[in-house]
Parts: C-alpha cells; structure tokens; sequence
C-alpha cells in the first residue's frame, strides 16, 4: 500500500467519528407504533439462528460418553 493510500483510509474510517454513538431521533407516533425493544427480547428473536449447525447435539453426544 501506498503511503497516500495509507492517509485516504484512515481519513475515512474517521469521519463519522463525531455522530456514530448517537442516538436516532424519534418522533413520537414512531415510538407509540413500535416502542424499543430490549436487550433479552431482541436475543430472543434471533437465539434460534444457530451459528455451527449439530454443536448441540455434538457436545451432548460428547457429555453422554464421558
């Protein structure tokens, strides 16, 4: 990588710096039509998507030899 190259990525990864922990702001009819959901309930939804299929049954296959 070139060292002009080098300076153009680090001036992009840094220019949403400023507002990128910022909370999206709401009107109120969009907050009573869809209230922000929580942290356990929001797991809840995508806890059935398993990231490695058969590790379930391959750890208790393995508890069940030992």
């Amino acid at each position: 990588m070139k060292q002009g190259q080098r300076k153009s990525v680090l001036v992009t990864t840094h220019k949403y710096d400023d507002i990128i922990h910022m909370t999206y702001p709401l009107e109120n009819r969009d907050v009573a039509k869809h209230p922000p959901m929580s942290r356990a309930d929001r797991a809840k939804i995508f806890s059935p998507f398993a990231a490695l299929k058969g590790y379930e049954e391959a750890i208790e296959a393995k508890q069940k030899e030992m």
